[in-house]
């Protein structure tokens, strides 16, 4: 929710069971989807490798990634 009011992003957070992530919303009054630049998913990724990474009380596996339109944090792995 941090990059999306700092980078002004028109999108939304999804959160499910082992993972969350910021998908595009449309714009008011319109049906077409804006994607979200590249540059503020990156940036996005990024943010939430260094606050993971912060946390060094708790060691959890995690993948933080851009999927082109859309930026995902799955936490856990095949074992988890």
């Amino acid at each position: 929710r941090e990059s999306v009011k700092n980078l002004r992003i028109r999108g939304r957070v999804i959160r499910k069971k082992r993972s969350v992530g910021l998908v595009p919303t449309s714009k008011h009054g319109c049906a077409c989807i804006v994607g979200i630049p590249r540059e503020a998913l990156d940036e996005t990724v990024l943010t939430a490798q260094e606050k993971l990474d912060e946390h060094t009380e708790v060691k959890l596996p995690f993948c933080a990634f851009n999927g082109g339109n859309d930026a995902w944090v799955d936490v856990g792995n095949k074992r988890v």
